[in-house]
């Protein structure tokens, strides 16, 4: 379990922090609207109503925004490739 870094070779591929990013929002996006969801369920069932936690609400609101953002700029950016 534990790694051997003496066989380590660099890839001749530069690091892309912009491009890391634009691949994990969609990821956070989805596993904290599934906690979202969850919970509501979890709370909705034990207190017999609909119940949204607000702390689950800001932190799905807080990772759809760069999520909003980066899919406005891969948009633009594949009509600006069309043209």
């Amino acid at each position: 379990m534990i790694p051997r870094f003496s066989g380590y070779r660099p890839s001749g591929v530069r690091f892309q922090a912009r491009k890391v990013f634009a691949q994990g929002i969609p990821w956070v996006v989805r596993h904290r609207t599934a906690f979202l969801v969850l919970d509501t369920l979890e709370d909705s069932v034990r207190l017999g109503a609909l119940h949204v936690d607000p702390r689950w609400s800001r932190y799905s609101s807080a990772t759809l925004i760069p999520f909003l953002i980066v899919g406005s700029r891969k948009k633009s950016a594949r009509r600006y490739r069309e043209v």
